[in-house]
């Protein structure tokens, strides 16, 4: 038996709910569109280094956004035999705008700076970054559930490039 004590620490009592996260990366992303509707060549990427835990946030943004997910073959490869995965995932990065692809690690350390498959691309995009970290929450003193704090959270995790 394995017990995960990662947040067993006075500093994470408060971890916002996943509805209210999810909520915010899409309120987001509709104002980075919004903002940005002059420019045609805009994608989103979600950096994550785990191999899994963003399923919810992938069928949530397909779902909200009606677009497919770019993912790289190995990530394709996991989630084969999961339909409801499988089905809005696809390894064709210039058919979407939103992106959950990674880096091979093999290849050294992670390169939060680069979209992953912007060789792939036959144009150099305009890329907001989303860096889903449950560690940011640990560190914040106030610990009221409110949209207003949790969208200032967020922002500090958001790279703009």
């Amino acid at each position: 038996v394995y017990v995960d004590t990662t947040f067993c620490v006075p500093e994470a009592l408060y971890i916002p709910p996943r509805g209210d996260c999810k909520q915010i990366v899409v309120d987001t992303i509709t104002d980075w569109f919004k903002r940005n509707r002059s420019c045609s060549k805009l994608m989103i990427h979600i950096f994550s280094r785990s191999f899994y835990g963003y399923e919810f946030l992938m069928m949530a943004l397909a779902k909200h956004f009606n677009c497919k997910i770019h993912v790289t073959a190995a990530q394709y490869h996991r989630y084969r035999f999961v339909p409801d995965i499988v089905n809005i995932l696809t390894r064709n990065a210039q058919s979407t705008t939103t992106h959950f692809c990674q880096q091979d690690s093999k290849f050294g350390r992670f390169d939060r700076t680069l979209l992953p498959c912007g060789k792939e691309l036959n144009f150099l995009p305009n890329v907001l970054q989303i860096i889903p970290s449950v560690m940011y929450f640990t560190k914040r003193k106030h610990k009221t559930c409110n949209q207003k704090i949790l969208k200032s959270k967020i922002k500090h995790v958001i790279k703009k490039k």
